[in-house]
């Protein structure tokens, strides 16, 4: 879902004439709104051995989406994403061992806790819409012919699956615990 800021930055992606420098307020907008600190494109495209594609149309080159390849398009937020769901995996993997070890519980709930209920997610779901045009835009350019481009279209593929399945484990995992820690509460009265 996009929200209310998104959709404003997002503006010249509409059939709406702008003049130049509300254009150029946009571009640099967008640019701290999808948090794009580093160029990754040149160096997706040297390890992957990519050559450059043209943007979708001018407009979507105007708000920073120059390839039509997802990693290229996602930039920084590409180190976001994994290193948050790297986050998850550690706090299912630490759910096993939390019986044995009170620290290992207490660091699954600080974990889960920023996982969850903190900034970091209020940043990812932020960043979600961003995700989301990333992948519809390479949803139109899916190629097999090269290494590079199988691992662009396989991993725009898994976002995708991702983008669709991500807001169901968080309410089946969070309902999933809100269920435990009520009968925890009856327990205990």
């Amino acid at each position: 879902m996009i929200n209310t800021q998104q959709l404003i930055v997002m503006m010249p992606l509409f059939k709406v004439i702008l003049p130049g420098n509300v254009q150029a307020f946009f571009n640099q907008i967008f640019k701290i709104a999808s948090f794009d600190i580093v160029e990754v494109g040149p160096y997706i495209n040297s390890i992957l051995h990519l050559n450059d594609t043209e943007p979708l149309n001018p407009n979507f080159d105007a708000l920073g989406f120059n390839s039509m390849f997802f990693l290229n398009n996602l930039g920084t937020l590409l180190l976001g994403f994994i290193l948050y769901f790297l986050s998850i995996a550690l706090h299912l993997i630490l759910d096993f061992c939390v019986d044995n070890n009170p620290r290992i519980a207490k660091f699954n709930i600080g974990l889960l806790d920023s996982l969850y209920y903190s900034s970091l997610f209020s940043m990812l779901m932020e960043s979600y819409g961003i995700m989301a045009v990333c992948v519809m835009i390479n949803l139109q350019y899916l190629k097999w012919r090269c290494y590079g481009e199988i691992v662009q279209t396989a991993i725009c593929l898994f976002a995708t699956l991702t983008i669709l399945g991500l807001p169901i484990f968080i309410i089946t995992y969070l309902r999933k615990a809100f269920d435990a820690g009520g009968k925890q509460i009856e327990e205990r009265f």
